[in-house]
């Protein structure tokens, strides 16, 4: 249950709601009388006149009044909007590790209930990167590991992180690490060699 903050005038509620300051968030709550809803300063949705205006201390208190929460800003989760956004992308990021081999946007869309577009819009903000970048690059750090330590083939390796084929494999692993994968072994492998080498001389 939230602690009412009482200390904020009117005036201050509603500068640090037409600045949209992320400071005052979870402070107060707008509740517009024009469309029924209630939100925290930072919300992007387009500022409501004075007039329509009625400020909560609390999420309960706007509730009480018959307010109901916004769905860009997210009142009504701890963390509002941006602490909602970074526990549904943290839970995309943990479902494509899990099934990198096998992953795909309309599936992840539907995992998390929500469309195509809008994930891949989401996550493009919060991580900087697109969902496909991001599923790259998380099969390229397996790939990594499995031609450090496995004994597949470099191919055997390239279809089990989920590349359809041998060319886009190469590609996308010269790319990132900029080398093919098969000189990537090769040099994992010498310096593995290397300080078995050196370990021995220094025991010596």
């Amino acid at each position: 249950m939230q602690t009412p903050c009482t200390r904020l005038t009117e005036d201050e509620m509603f500068r640090a709601m037409c600045a949209g300051d992320p400071a005052y968030d979870e402070l107060f709550y707008t509740c517009v009388t024009s469309t029924g809803v209630f939100c925290v300063a930072s919300c992007p949705a387009r500022k409501p006149h004075r007039e329509n205006i009625r400020f909560a201390h609390t999420r309960d208190q706007a509730i009480a009044w018959g307010f109901r929460a916004c769905k860009r800003c997210r009142p009504d989760l701890e963390g509002g909007r941006r602490g909602y956004e970074t526990d549904l992308v943290a839970q995309v990021q943990s479902l494509i590790d899990a099934r990198l081999d096998q992953t795909n946007i309309a599936e992840l869309a539907s995992a998390v209930s929500l469309g195509p577009d809008h994930l891949m819009r989401l996550f493009r903000r919060r991580i900087g990167m697109t969902i496909r970048e991001y599923i790259v690059r998380r099969r390229i750090a397996s790939a990594r590991e499995q031609l450090q330590v496995g004994e597949q083939s470099v191919l055997e390796i390239g279809l089990q992180v989920g590349f359809e084929s041998p060319s886009t494999f190469y590609a996308a692993f010269s790319r990132l690490v900029g080398m093919p994968p098969g000189a990537y072994r090769q040099r994992t492998e010498q310096g593995a060699a290397t300080d078995e080498v050196q370990g021995y001389v220094e025991r010596g």
